[in-house]
């Protein structure tokens, strides 16, 4: 609105004009969509439900291979899941998690219920510790502490380097008198120290790497056994993964099927996949222990961790206790088995 003024004679008159403005409504922007967090929670668990049916084609295909290695997350993520869905009344949601645990689960229970623990000794027990270091590793005092507390009859160590070697061979001398040693820069470095001297020991290089590994006999109560302490490559790739199966296939064929037999290290694989069976049957093995506890730790709860780190056992061994130990400053932990084979 604005005023002018005109004059009659000599008063001025105030005039008003009224000018019309237009209003132009404008329409507020529609705000961005918000995905809520219950629903990308429901989203990752439809992943994981997907991830436990994919690892049933680990045989075929490397990616699988990799998924089939959780299955105790996927089993711990699924039956919660199932039960809360269940509970809300979302049946149809419920019902697809719970056939996803079941098929889950059922690649799972036979290495939770079989085993081959005894109660009664027969004969004279042998412990085994082994254990992946880490070659990074800077408690050296904390594992030669634990070495000596624990007393095992053979200690089998992984990822030994040469700093490694240089704090600990002179150390267990006295105690494990018996050693053999490759150390290595890249990881793959492997120590047997042992309480019994071996009959016979050798090097073997395994997988496309050739990586080295121990493939000894040694006498326990009057029998003989065959071990092979071996530790193979991450499956991180296509060929690593290849080579993993390979290097294990290898190993577990040059036992000799007329001794006892055992085959201990950081396979690097988990009982869940096809491919551990593969590695069962050909050298006629069984595992030395039931149960899904884990071995190695991306972060230390049990959704970070993998049992990946195994003794094997021929049928005749009898497994008296068998224990995972603490954590010693590696991405591992020492895996202890008390064994017998008992007297001819």
């Amino acid at each position: 609105m604005t005023e002018s003024r005109t004059c009659f004679g000599d008063n001025p008159i105030p005039l008003t004009v009224h000018k019309k403005i237009n209003h132009v409504e404008i329409e507020p922007k529609p705000k961005p969509s918000v995905v809520s967090p219950l629903a990308l929670m429901e989203a990752g668990i439809y992943l994981v439900a997907i991830a436990s049916l994919v690892a049933y084609l680990a045989r075929y295909s490397w990616l699988a291979d990799l998924l089939c290695q959780f299955r105790v997350q996927y089993m711990l993520i699924l039956l919660p899941a199932s039960i809360v869905y269940f509970l809300i009344k979302r049946r149809r949601t419920a019902f697809i998690f719970a056939i996803c645990l079941i098929a889950n689960s059922w690649i799972i229970a036979p290495h939770i219920w079989s085993g081959n623990r005894v109660d009664e000794p027969k004969g004279n027990t042998k412990r085994i510790l082994i254990f992946n270091v880490r070659s990074s590793n800077e408690k050296c005092d904390e594992v030669l502490t634990f070495v000596k507390e624990n007393e095992p009859d053979i200690f089998v160590a992984m990822e030994i380097n040469q700093r490694w070697l240089d704090r600990i061979q002179q150390r267990l001398a006295e105690q494990l008198p018996h050693q053999h040693r490759v150390p290595r820069e890249d990881n793959f470095g492997i120590a047997v120290f042992s309480r019994l001297p071996f009959d016979e020991i050798e090097i073997q290089r395994y997988g496309f790497e050739q990586l080295p590994s121990f493939n000894g006999v040694l006498s326990i109560n009057k029998k003989k056994i065959n071990l092979i302490a071996t530790h193979p490559v991450p499956p991180i790739r296509v060929h690593r993964a290849e080579s993993r199966n390979q290097h294990l296939v290898q190993a577990a064929t040059d036992l000799d099927p007329t001794l006892s037999r055992m085959m201990v290290g950081d396979f690097n694989l988990t009982p869940w996949s096809p491919h551990f069976t593969d590695v069962l049957k050909r050298g006629g093995l069984t595992p030395s222990a039931t149960g899904i506890q884990p071995t190695w730790y991306v972060f230390p709860t049990w959704l970070g961790g993998l049992k990946i780190d195994h003794v094997l056992i021929s049928p005749d061994i009898r497994v008296l206790d068998y224990r995972v130990g603490p954590n010693l400053g590696s991405d591992h932990r020492p895996l202890i088995v008390d064994f017998n084979v008992g007297e001819d």
